[in-house]
């Protein structure tokens, strides 16, 4: 019934009279359990439904206050899920950057094109380095990321001739069958989501 509630949310009278609002979140015998109410503004208050989405073997979450939000269901399409979906890789690199100076800039740009924000910059770089003393070097490990993420840090390397090479890496958390739903600024990465009306 999950894809149920996503179609409510998607409709154009509850994008201009809707309201969805995260009750609780609480575990269930290792379950996050998710409480939602949905209203019209239209409507009085006793018409409003109550959902319930069960989140089974979750990976990752964030939660925080969540009013008036919509509801997305993501299944291989977002930067935040393909940390989990995408195999790792490791990115070495040979030879100085031609424009050391400005390399910092094109790899935070190319950071921003691939993740829309979603991860922070840095959160895969070598961290045995400062971000200074890594774009200077002759040679090394630039990051262990997700391979999305290595493809365009690489083309960034490749771009001022810093001989990219990428290797498959053991590190992070690879969860190929993991499914994200993302409500106002929360989301969760589970490997199965249910819903169920639980009145109306």
């Amino acid at each position: 019934m999950l894809q149920e509630l996503i179609n409510i949310a998607g409709t154009s009278r509850f994008e201009e009279f809707g309201r969805l609002d995260l009750k609780s979140a609480s575990w269930d015998r290792g379950d996050l359990v998710l409480e939602f109410s949905l209203a019209y503004e239209n409507v009085g208050a006793a018409d409003s439904v109550h959902w319930s989405i069960t989140c089974s073997s979750v990976t990752h979450y964030t939660i925080s206050r969540a009013v008036h939000c919509g509801l997305n269901h993501h299944k291989d399409d977002h930067p935040a899920l393909l940390q989990y979906t995408e195999p790792f890789e490791s990115l070495y690199f040979s030879a100085a950057a031609r424009r050391p100076e400005e390399l910092l800039g094109r790899l935070l740009t190319a950071h921003h094109s691939a993740t829309d924000d979603w991860i922070d910059f840095g959160e895969y770089l070598n961290s045995s380095l400062t971000i200074a003393d890594l774009i200077r070097s002759d040679d090394g490990l630039l990051a262990e990321a997700p391979s999305f993420l290595v493809e365009a840090y690489a083309a960034v390397l490749e771009a001022e001739g810093m001989k990219p090479r990428r290797i498959a890496s053991e590190a992070g958390t690879y969860v190929p069958d993991a499914e994200m739903i993302h409500f106002g600024n929360s989301f969760v990465i589970a490997s199965g989501f249910s819903a169920e009306l639980r009145s109306k």
